[in-house]
C-alpha cells in the first residue's frame, strides 16, 4: 500500500495492525519507515488550526 502525500510524493506501507495506545487504546495504525512522522493527532492539528477532511478511504490535510 502506498500513502499519497501533498506534496505529490509517495510513502510505502510496511506494517498494519493495532497499537497500544493510553488509557487502555488500541488503535489501527501503519507503520511507513521512510515517512519523517511516526504518528499524527488529528487532535494536535485541529488545535493547530489546521482541518482534515476524510472520505473515499483518503485523508486530506491542506497547507495553512
Amino acid at each position: 500500500m502506498l500513502i499519497e502525500l501533498g506534496d505529490d510524493n509517495r510513502v510505502r506501507v510496511t506494517h498494519h495492525g493495532l497499537v497500544d495506545a493510553t488509557q487502555g487504546y488500541e488503535i489501527d495504525a501503519l507503520y511507513t519507515p521512510t515517512f519523517r512522522l511516526s504518528r499524527l493527532s488529528v487532535n494536535q492539528l485541529d488545535s493547530a488550526g489546521s482541518t482534515a477532511t476524510f472520505g473515499g478511504g483518503k485523508c486530506s490535510i491542506p497547507s495553512p
